[in-house]
């Protein structure tokens, strides 16, 4: 097979399972009859456990690169309440190619409701190496969120150290997340600056079959660089 036809394949593949493969949902559950258990008496067997996988495809469509994200609710977390994901930590570990030469790969841990005044608090990893465009990009960050209930959104600030080509700087991002509709669809937008330029992103994620079948659209500038994900 000609290797300039083995992308070309899988964007065709892509483009059929991408919303097909994009969320998965796995619960597990344990019951008990609890007629004998004394009343007032908590049944440890009365437990109705929820776990969340996520396994899913992405594609960048201003540098032509496939990839594959996998998370246990990281993303799908503000559509549902924290009783619906059970998990305190959540992770999400991603990566992408063109099949040439580019690539990149991240991972993102975090933890949700680590006090009351914040939400979600997350520490993360990332690395592009687009050789094709001249970039390369390290950057790790931290961010958290706190509920606003006037507006009903999550304001986020994130504090990050990125290596932008010959850039190395400290800086910061501020955005809102608001559920747009309750289980089906959420944004996220944000503004960063650091220093040498400035870093604009947006986001809009939901799903299309009940909980289990989803789609992302990611949008991001940086400096003047452009991508577009969806996945």
């Amino acid at each position: 097979m000609r290797k300039d036809l083995f992308p070309i394949i899988l964007i065709v593949i892509q483009s059929f399972t991408l919303t097909q493969l994009s969320q998965g949902q796995v619960k597990d559950s344990i019951s008990a009859d609890t007629t004998n258990v004394l009343t007032g008496i908590y049944n440890y067997l009365d437990i109705n456990s929820s776990k969340w996988l996520t396994i899913g495809t992405q594609y960048d469509f201003f540098n032509s690169a496939f990839g594959l994200v996998i998370s246990n609710g990281f993303d799908e977390r503000p559509l549902f309440h924290f009783e619906d994901i059970s998990e305190d930590a959540l992770f999400k570990i991603l990566g992408s190619t063109d099949f040439v030469g580019s690539y990149s790969f991240g991972g993102n841990i975090a933890l949700q409701y680590p006090t009351r005044s914040l939400s979600f608090i997350s520490i993360g990893y990332s690395q592009f190496n687009y050789s094709q465009i001249q970039f390369l990009k390290r950057d790790i960050h931290i961010s958290a969120m706190k509920y606003l209930k006037k507006i009903d959104a999550g304001l986020i600030l994130n504090i990050g150290y990125k290596t932008l080509n010959d850039f190395k700087n400290f800086g910061a991002d501020l955005g809102l997340q608001k559920v747009l509709i309750y289980r089906k669809l959420f944004s996220a937008l944000s503004m960063g600056y650091y220093f040498d330029y400035f870093k604009y992103s947006t986001a809009i994620q939901g799903f299309v079959y009940r909980n289990n079948i989803g789609v992302r659209l990611d949008y991001e500038r940086l400096e003047k660089y452009n991508f577009l994900t969806l996945a």
